[in-house]
């Protein structure tokens, strides 16, 4: 099914005017139909790379068809050739294939400050070449921590540069349950756990002073992103709320996962959030949004960042639930 998804989000933004026309008909009463041309769509490549620096590389690609031609055309790929590039010189990989007829191609990890070039080819489809670079570190920051649930990272900032960040918060601490009889039970430590995006950040809301951060998931986590244009004095706030395991919290620390984004990552998961975050879904609305890509002659995106872990803090406050 990725192919569907695939060719979908491609030709989205081409059908803007439709989906405005589609609501109308909705909000009237009346029905539309439309037929979809697909006399010059032809299969593509898709290539999805999200590159972590010191981290294993893992890089997808899919043959993409038309939806109409869904369960017509071999999604295979036929005599498929690749190179990847590491600051000029060809890297060693390995590749498995994947679904029908998808490839997984796998290399080792690369640093910060690498740039990478990404080719592929098959017959009967156009040659796609892509590239990105591995951002450095995370700045020099601190975080600090406002009150339970809000903490405040400080950072610094090349203003001649634009530059694209993101977080997301761990905790870990003790937890136990009581018995039917109200005694606790020997506490369980808890390694990793989740948070939620505090209050109803995706809601329509009429306050301008309404907490509304642009936030995706990202590998199971609400990742927490934005440009450095976003914020001018170079501290970015952020609140979340705890999701407990357990009736009694007896000890707890949290801390920032920083990310340091290259324009190709951030372009990409604001593309997600786009798509993602449309408050009228809830009233049986759609709304146009864009889908990036830095694939010539193909779709998807090929993309790096790096990860910087802050410090922990003791967070001691209502421990109680």
């Amino acid at each position: 099914m990725r192919q569907i998804s695939n060719i979908f989000e491609v030709f989205r933004p081409k059908w803007g005017n439709i989906l405005i026309v589609l609501i109308s008909s909705i909000l009237t009463g009346c029905a539309y139909s439309f037929d979809l041309k697909d006399s010059d769509m032809k299969p593509m490549l898709a290539v999805r790379a999200k590159i972590c620096a010191d981290s294993a590389v893992v890089i997808k690609v899919d043959k993409t068809v038309p939806l109409t031609q869904i369960g017509k055309v071999d999604t295979a790929m036929v005599s498929p050739q690749y190179s990847l590039k590491c600051n000029g010189v060809e890297v060693e990989t390995t590749y498995e294939m994947d679904g029908e007829g998808g490839m997984i191609i796998k290399a080792d990890s690369f640093k910060s400050g690498d740039k990478l070039d990404f080719t592929f080819s098959a017959e009967g489809m156009e040659t796609v070449t892509t590239s990105t670079q591995i951002p450095s570190a995370f700045p020099k920051y601190t975080v600090t921590q406002a009150n339970s649930g809000s903490l405040k990272i400080t950072y610094e900032d090349n203003p001649d540069e634009d530059n694209y960040y993101a977080a997301y918060v761990q905790w870990r601490g003790k937890a136990a349950n009581y018995d039917y009889e109200g005694n606790l039970l020997p506490s369980q430590d808890i390694i990793d756990g989740p948070v939620y995006v505090a209050g109803n950040y995706d809601s329509l809301n009429l306050d301008p002073g309404a907490y509304s951060p642009v936030v995706v998931k990202h590998e199971g986590r609400s990742l927490y992103f934005w440009s450095d244009r976003d914020e001018e004095d170079n501290v970015y706030d952020l609140k979340f709320e705890y999701a407990y395991q357990g009736d009694h919290i007896l000890d707890r620390e949290v801390r920032c996962v920083l990310l340091n984004l290259s324009p190709q990552m951030y372009r990409t998961l604001f593309a997600q959030y786009d798509v993602e975050s449309n408050p009228f879904s809830e009233l049986g609305l759609s709304s146009p949004s864009f889908t990036y890509s830095n694939i010539r002659n193909g779709f998807g995106h090929f993309c790096g960042y790096s990860i910087t872990p802050s410090q922990w803090i003791a967070d001691p406050i209502n421990l109680e639930l």
